[in-house]
C-alpha cells in the first residue's frame, strides 16, 4: 500500500504511557535535534501576541504565566510523546483585553471552564461526543481554525507599512516569506529558530530595548472569589467552552492521529483532564488560562517537531525566563517584530488547513474492518483463525461532493462567526439535510413512516382525543320507552317503513345493460323436516376418564315405575332415573 493510502491511526481511549513517551522523546531529540528545537518555536505566532496583550492590560501575572505554562509544556510533552502545545484560551484572552476584565475575573473564567471540561471528561461524555461527530465536520473545524489564523495574520499585516526605519515593514515580511517558501521541502531546516533569533537581535539593536537583569521571581497566591468566577464564566467562559471542547480536545486528538500516525494519539479524556488540571492549579496564582490547540500542534509540526521533546524544550525555557526574569522580559516580547510573527502565524494556519485534502481519499470514516477466515500464526497469541485488516471503502461522486459541501459549511460558520460552535451547528444542519433527503428517496421508508403515522394518529384519536361521554344523573335522564310501555311503537315503525318503501323509486336496468346495484337477496330458509316434538335429552356433564373405573356392566335391580329396567330404550325417555354423580356408565347406557 502506498504511503498516500495508508490506513488512519485508531483513536486512543486509555491513559498515556509516561515511560514510553519519555523514551521516544529522548530518541527523537538525538535523531532530530534541530527539528525539535526549531519546532518548539512554531507556536510563538499565537503565544506572543496574546501573552503580551494580556500582560499589558493587567489581566494576568507574567511571572506565574511563564512558570506554570512552562511546567505544563514539560508535563504534556512527557506524557503524550507528541508536540502538544500549551497556548492561551483565545476567547478569554480576547474578551479580557477588549472588555477589559480584572485579573480575578479572568482567573474565574479559566476555572469555570476547566470545571465543566473536567466533569465532561471523567464522565465519558466528552469522548462519546467527539466520536459521534462526522469526519467532514471535524475537518471543517480544523480548516476553520487554520483559516482563522491566516485571517489574523492578514489583519496584522495590514497594519504594517513600507517604512524601512523599523523591522515591522513589508520588505521584512517579503524576505521572510521567500525564505520560508524556498525551505518548505526541507523539514530539518530550523526556520523558526532562525527567525526568533533574528527577531530578538533586531529588538535589542534596532529597537533600543535594554536587556533585563536577572533576579529571583516566584508566583504569589491570588484566589478569585465566587462572584469573580460567576462573572468570568458569564462574560468570557461561555464563549470559550465550545472552543475548548472542539478545538483543544477533539480536533487535537484527530489531528495528532493524522499528522503522526506512528505515535498513538492522545485520548480525548486525557486531553480534557489535562486542560482542566492546568487551569485548576495555575489560575489560583494569576497564570494565564491555557489549553491545547490544533493550531499550535500544526505550527510545531510544520517547523520540524515530531515528538514531545519540542514542548519540553519550550517549557524549560519558559520556566527559566519566569524564575530569573519574570515580568521584566515582557518589554522584549512586546517589541518583537510583527513581520516575523505574521509569517509564523500564516504558515501555521496553512499547515492546519491542509488536513482537509484527504477528506475523500484517506479520511478516517472511509475505512472498514474486514475479517479474513484463515489461519494465522501469531508470535505471542499462537494460532489464530481470524485476521482483521482495514480496507478502504469507495464512495460515489455525489457522496464526495456532499462531504465537501458539509466541510465547507462548517468552515464558513467557523470563519464567519469566529466561533467553533456556530460552525459545528451549520455543518450539522447541512449533514442532517443530506441524510433526510437520502431517507426520503427510499420508498419503503416512506411507507413505513406513513403507516406509523396512521397508527399513531389512530391511537391518539382513540385514546387521547376521543370525545368524553356525558354521564347524566338518573333524575335528569329521559324515560325509557319500550314495547311494553308503548304498544304502538312497533306499529308506528312498521307503518313508517312501509311508507318509505312505497315512495322510493324503483330501480331499473341501465341503458348499457348493466344492472344497477340492488340489495342482495335474503338467504332462503332451510326446508328440513320439522323437528320432533319429543323433549330432547339434556346432555350429560363431561367426566374425565379414569382407569380405575370399570366399563363392565353392573347388575342393577332398579326398575322404573312402568316396570322397565334402567337403561332400556323408552320412546319418550321421561322415565329415566337420573344417575348419581359418582356412578359410571354401563355399556347398555352408552
Amino acid at each position: 500500500m502506498s504511503p498516500s493510502l495508508r490506513p488512519p491511526q485508531p483513536l486512543s481511549r486509555g491513559r498515556p504511557s509516561f515511560w514510553r513517551s519519555t523514551f521516544y522523546n529522548w530518541k527523537m531529540a538525538f535523531d532530530n535535534p534541530l527539528g525539535e528545537l526549531a519546532g518548539s518555536l512554531g507556536d510563538l505566532g499565537t503565544l506572543l501576541p496574546l501573552l503580551t496583550a494580556m500582560a499589558a492590560a493587567g489581566t494576568i501575572d507574567p511571572t506565574a504565566t511563564f512558570i506554570f505554562s512552562g511546567l505544563w509544556n514539560v508535563i504534556s510533552g512527557s506524557m503524550f510523546g507528541v508536540p502538544i502545545v500549551v497556548q492561551p484560551m483565545k476567547a478569554i484572552a480576547s474578551i479580557s483585553v477588549a472588555r477589559p476584565m480584572t485579573l480575578a475575573e479572568t482567573m474565574g473564567a479559566g476555572i469555570s471552564v476547566s470545571v465543566v471540561v473536567f466533569l465532561l471528561s471523567i464522565s465519558g461524555l466528552l469522548t462519546e461526543f467527539g466520536e459521534c461527530i462526522p469526519i467532514p465536520l471535524i475537518k471543517g473545524i480544523q480548516m476553520g481554525a487554520g483559516l482563522s489564523l491566516v485571517l489574523n495574520a492578514g489583519a496584522t499585516l495590514m497594519k504594517l507599512s513600507w517604512d524601512a526605519h523599523s523591522a515591522d515593514n513589508y520588505i521584512v515580511v517579503l524576505l521572510a516569506w521567500i525564505l520560508l517558501c524556498f525551505t518548505s521541502r526541507h523539514q530539518q531546516f530550523p526556520y523558526a529558530l532562525l527567525v526568533f533569533a533574528l527577531g530578538m537581535f533586531l529588538v535589542i539593536t534596532v529597537g533600543g530595548i535594554d536587556v533585563p537583569q536577572p533576579g529571583w521571581n516566584l508566583p504569589s497566591w491570588m484566589p478569585p472569589t465566587g462572584a469573580d468566577v460567576a462573572n468570568g464564566f458569564w462574560f468570557a467562559g461561555m464563549g470559550q467552552l465550545p472552543l475548548t471542547v472542539l478545538n483543544s480536545v477533539i480536533a487535537v486528538s484527530y489531528l495528532s492521529a493524522d499528522l503522526l500516525p506512528e505515535r498513538p494519539p492522545p485520548s480525548m479524556e486525557a486531553l480534557g483532564v489535562s486542560v482542566a488540571g492546568m487551569n485548576l492549579i495555575g489560575c489560583w496564582f494569576g497564570a494565564m488560562p491555557v489549553c491545547h490547540g490544533s493550531g499550535g500542534l500544526s505550527g510545531q509540526y510544520r517547523f520540524g517537531a515530531r515528538s514531545g521533546a519540542a514542548p519540553v524544550i519550550l517549557g524549560i525555557a519558559k520556566i527559566f525566563v519566569g524564575l530569573f526574569f519574570g515580568s521584566s522580559v515582557t518589554a522584549l516580547l512586546v517589541n518583537f517584530p510583527k513581520s516575523f510573527l505574521v509569517v509564523l502565524v500564516f504558515a501555521a494556519g496553512i499547515e492546519l488547513a491542509k488536513v482537509g485534502e484527504d477528506l475523500n481519499s484517506t479520511a478516517r470514516d472511509l475505512w472498514e474492518v474486514q475479517v479474513e477466515n484463515r489461519a494465522v500464526i501469531h508470535p505471542t497469541l499462537g494460532l489464530r483463525l481470524h485476521r482483521e485488516r482495514l480496507v478502504r471503502v469507495d464512495i460515489t461522486d455525489r457522496e464526495k461532493k456532499e462531504r465537501f459541501v458539509i466541510m465547507l459549511a462548517t468552515l464558513g460558520g467557523v470563519v464567519a462567526a469566529r466561533n467553533d460552535a456556530v460552525g459545528l451547528l451549520a455543518g450539522t444542519v447541512c449533514y442532517l439535510g443530506y441524510i433526510l433527503q437520502e431517507a426520503l428517496e427510499d420508498t419503503s421508508l416512506l411507507k413505513i413512516v406513513f403507516n406509523t403515522w396512521k397508527r399513531v394518529t389512530a391511537w391518539l384519536f382513540r385514546h387521547v382525543f376521543r370525545p368524553k361521554t356525558r354521564v347524566m344523573s338518573p333524575a335528569a335522564s329521559p324515560p325509557v320507552v319500550s314495547r311494553e310501555t308503548s304498544p304502538l311503537l312497533g306499529r308506528r315503525r312498521s307503518l313508517s317503513a312501509g311508507i318509505r318503501r312505497s315512495l322510493s323509486p324503483r330501480r331499473s336496468r341501465s341503458p348499457l345493460g348493466s344492472l344497477s346495484p340492488t340489495r342482495p337477496p335474503s338467504p332462503k330458509r332451510s326446508t328440513s323436516p320439522p323437528r320432533s316434538l319429543s323433549p330432547r335429552r339434556s346432555p350429560s356433564p363431561r367426566r374425565s376418564w379414569s382407569p380405575r373405573r370399570s366399563l363392565s356392566p353392573r347388575p342393577s335391580a332398579d326398575v322404573t315405575p312402568a316396570g322397565s329396567p334402567v337403561g332400556s330404550s323408552s320412546p319418550t325417555g321421561i322415565f329415566r332415573r337420573p344417575r348419581s354423580r359418582g356412578r359410571s356408565r354401563t355399556r347398555e347406557e352408552v
